[in-house]
């Protein structure tokens, strides 16, 4: 994710229980597309983790928490009931937490709140007002990054405006949310906050070596026709028939492999993803696909490749050698990453140094 825009969102991030704060990757980025294919599809070369059928019973009939009366006071002004009620259908509409996982951390829930409370506080009695034309240049910046970020790795983040969705805002709030973000940066930069300069980047760069190596990596994509590991061998040979049929579909020049991945890989990452993988490196896949997927060339499709997850028939899109990646194609994500690690220390101080100068006081007897 954009480093710039995890700090647009801080707003959102201090009252949505920190669920939408974790998406900002360590330097060198390392797309984590494979892992969500692989773990949570069942689609994939990976072991399958999905809940046991009861689990899965008893997330569907959990309710999220509600609030009763106010659940907290900062200074004497009270927490609305309201406010936490609609934070926790903000979190349910976009999907980011199941209920019974809510349930868990209602108290987290607050304190967020409780922070995002001390900051607007403190951004009032700076009186720092936030221009509009600021706003819509910071828009566009976010913009601008989004698209060169998701460009980098293949498109794979979808959308700007659907990650807003996921965040479970509307494009106006979100347009707040950049209005709020930059009158935290302005709060924190009259505390003293100063961002890193280029001498101060490079030389972290050249002091961290070893945090700037990435392992060869392959860039695939698959089509998997599912077989049970202990079917008999007709079952076997009856998938391996239909996996030919399609290879040679897929083989045809000028043939859309996401177009058939789309219609007959079976799983769930086939249709929404065109059966993209993303990127990953040895020992992430099981052995005998990544055997393939590594010694294909670009563009190439395999044969019919089998595990125990039945027959995956692969095209590979890209390679990348392992080694030290150059600081030209790091700079600005570094850059953005040391940026937004002094402003997440900042905003920590500023919060402790808030905490102990106002009386705060929890309600949680009034969440049910």
């Amino acid at each position: 994710m954009v480093n710039r825009l995890k700090l647009i969102v801080i707003g959102l991030c201090l009252t949505l229980a920190g669920a939408a704060c974790s998406s900002t990757p360590d330097v060198p980025d390392q797309s984590q597309a494979h892992e969500y294919a692989s773990a949570q599809d069942g689609d994939s070369t990976a072991p399958n983790t999905a809940q046991p059928d009861d689990a899965a019973q008893a997330g569907a009939q959990a309710t999220p928490p509600r609030a009763t009366g106010p659940v907290a006071e900062v200074d004497g002004e009270p927490i609305s009931a309201e406010t936490f009620n609609t934070e926790i259908d903000k979190i349910v509409a976009s999907g980011q937490l199941p209920p019974q996982v809510l349930s868990q951390l209602s108290n987290q829930i607050v304190n967020k709140i409780v922070d995002k409370t001390l900051i607007d506080n403190a951004v009032e009695r700076a009186d720092i007002q936030i221009a509009d034309d600021d706003v819509d240049a910071r828009v566009e910046e976010i913009k601008a990054e989004f698209a060169a970020a998701n460009q980098g790795v293949d498109g794979q983040m979808g959308s700007l405006d659907a990650l807003v969705a996921q965040l479970g805002i509307t494009k106006d709030e979100f347009r707040e949310s950049v209005r709020e973000s930059l009158a935290i940066e302005q709060l924190l930069t009259n505390n003293g906050m100063t961002y890193p300069s280029a001498e101060e980047v490079r030389a972290f760069y050249d002091a961290n070596p070893e945090g700037f190596t990435q392992p060869e990596q392959v860039h695939a994509r698959h089509i998997l026709i599912k077989v049970e590991e202990n079917s008999d061998p007709a079952a076997w040979e009856e998938a391996r028939k239909r996996a030919l049929d399609i290879q040679a579909k897929a083989s045809v020049l000028d043939a859309d492999f996401a177009a058939l991945a789309a219609e007959f890989s079976e799983g769930p990452l086939g249709q929404r993803n065109g059966g993209d993988l993303g990127w990953f490196s040895r020992q992430q896949m099981v052995p005998e696909f990544e055997k393939v997927a590594f010694a294909l060339e670009e563009n190439e499709i395999s044969d019919p490749v089998r595990t125990q997850f039945g027959w995956h028939i692969i095209q590979k899109l890209d390679h990348r050698e392992g080694g030290i990646i150059d600081f030209d194609t790091i700079e600005v994500r570094l850059e953005n990453k040391m940026r937004n690690d002094r402003v997440q220390k900042a905003l920590t101080d500023l919060l402790s140094e808030l905490h102990a100068s106002q009386k705060v006081t929890l309600y949680p007897e009034n969440i049910e």
